[in-house]
């Protein structure tokens, strides 16, 4: 377990258990309380764990790449000679 910890400490992506716990966890979050258990997931399809999975991962790198993306945006336009400045 503790070799999965550092995996998912390290790359983000966690296997086996640790991958259902994490999910579990991330599912009953999102919806607002307690409604699953990593037990539970096993009555789900693929690419609804994938969805979550996706949302807990991949979501949050992705805000983090547009918010800097907007971010550079705003210093190359407020830098502009021509940008008025109200």
């Amino acid at each position: 377990m503790s070799d999965a910890l550092l995996a998912y400490a390290t790359q983000r992506r966690a296997s086996g258990r640790l991958r259902m716990i994490l999910l579990a966890r991330h599912i009953n979050h999102t919806l607002g309380g307690g409604i699953v258990g990593p037990w539970d997931l096993a009555a789900l399809d693929e690419p609804t764990l994938d969805a979550f999975e996706m949302m807990l991962t991949d979501l949050p790198q992705m805000q983090a790449g547009m918010d800097r993306i907007e971010a550079a945006k705003a210093r190359i336009i407020s830098g502009h000679p021509t940008y008025r400045k109200h």
